[in-house]
């Protein structure tokens, strides 16, 4: 480099620095959140820059980390993440949050309640609670309480919980391997009026009214005789459903999942797109793909995601 090239370098202009906050907080939402925070290190200007990002994602690529790891290596790792969200949520600045999502081996239930609070507080739109890299034999999964609203087995759906302004504002709940108290399901949900995506597996789910959802994802055990009863449930209580994701576990069963209870007929005019994963291809899964084109009047394409074949399309007409 010439020596004129040095000086021209050296009288550059930091106009990036100059920018409007607002400006500078949606650069660093497309970051990663430790790219982001990294940006503090900058100059004073950029210090706190970073606290005001609405996007929170403590999912980067941690589960595959996890499952690697042998169970003394799993709980140093996990103590190091549940610092690292906290310290995060404790710098925090922004008045609300868009997304929070974490994804990791089951911390202390503490640290995530204090964590699902938080996010409530601040009226978050996305809520996504991952928990699959724990190990069954292992760990325990967390359970989402009535408690943590302030509910119990016998409260009904008036309770101090409607402070948390997060269930006027969330519109995506993502919920995997999170146990989920059975009180929880219908005040939870029931105070969620603009939910529109709702991904959840539950064994004997109390269905509330869900007038705003467009993208539902069920995990079903296809030994649980009372699958069908419960999806039809689901349909009739979403009238603006347009994406239907099952998903189905347990496969190696050969009689019907749905053989001890029949659900009753429904009808859906919004439905459109329906994904069944795991799916067998076998008789005990025909009764459901029957039941979905018989129930969905305008469906326009089902996904039968395939064990062994891969992904098969059909297109309904």
């Amino acid at each position: 480099m010439v020596e004129s090239d040095i000086k021209d370098f050296g009288s550059m202009v930091d106009r990036i620095s100059g920018l409007p906050d607002e400006i500078l907080v949606s650069i660093l939402s497309l970051l990663s959140l430790k790219e982001a925070q990294a940006t503090s290190i900058l100059s004073r200007r950029w210090q706190y820059v970073w606290a005001y990002c609405i996007t929170l994602n403590f999912a980067e690529n941690i589960l595959v980390r996890f499952r690697e790891l042998d169970r003394e290596a799993r709980e140093l790792e996990r103590c190091r993440y549940v610092n690292w969200v906290d310290s995060v949520l404790k710098q925090h600045r922004a008045v609300n949050i868009e997304l929070f999502r974490v994804a990791f081996n089951r911390g202390p239930r503490s640290s995530i309640d204090e964590w699902i609070q938080l996010a409530m507080r601040k009226g978050v739109q996305m809520l996504e609670l991952d928990f699959s890299a724990h190990a069954p034999l292992l760990d325990e999964k967390y359970r989402f309480s009535g408690k943590l609203f302030g509910i119990g087995e016998t409260s009904g759906l008036e309770s101090s919980c409607s402070e948390y302004i997060g269930f006027k504002c969330l519109k995506v709940l993502d919920l995997k391997s999170v146990e989920v108290d059975q009180v929880v399901p219908e005040y939870f949900i029931s105070n969620c009026p603009v939910l529109e995506r709702l991904a959840w597996c539950e064994r004997d789910p109390v269905i509330p009214k869900l007038p705003n959802l467009k993208r539902l994802e069920l995990e079903f055990d296809d030994n649980d005789n009372y699958a069908l009863l419960h999806l039809a449930s689901f349909i009739k209580e979403s009238p603006c459903l347009h994406t239907l994701v099952l998903k189905l576990i347990g496969y190696q069963s050969k009689r019907s999942p749905f053989s001890r209870k029949r659900a009753a007929k429904c009808s859906h005019d919004c439905l459109k797109v329906v994904k069944i994963v795991w799916y067998g291809g076998c008789c005990r899964y025909n009764e459901l793909v029957m039941y979905m084109t018989k129930a969905a009047h305008y469906l326009e394409k089902l996904f039968l995601i395939l064990l062994v074949v891969g992904v098969q399309e059909l297109t309904v007409n």
